[in-house]
């Protein structure tokens, strides 16, 4: 597990108040994480930009980010 990866899932974990062991990378948001609406995973968002150094996510990348995976890619391509 890289870096990345460890401080994705442990971000998405305490803004969801859930196990980190539980935020695997197959995971969905809205199907097994429980995000349950766009304000929710905007929180999320807020809290991963911030955890990168105030990386900004554009839209059209937010859209794609359903999993764990894609998150953890966008970050280790784009981290600060």
């Amino acid at each position: 597990m890289t870096r990345v990866e460890e401080r994705v899932r442990k971000t998405i974990a305490d803004n969801l108040a859930l196990k980190w062991e539980d935020v695997t990378p197959e995971k969905h948001f809205f199907h097994d994480l429980g995000v349950e609406d766009d304000l929710e995973w905007q929180e999320v968002l807020n809290a991963l930009e911030s955890e990168f150094g105030n990386c900004l996510v554009p839209d059209h990348y937010r859209e794609q980010m359903t999993n764990v995976r894609a998150v953890i890619d966008y970050f280790s391509d784009h981290k600060s």
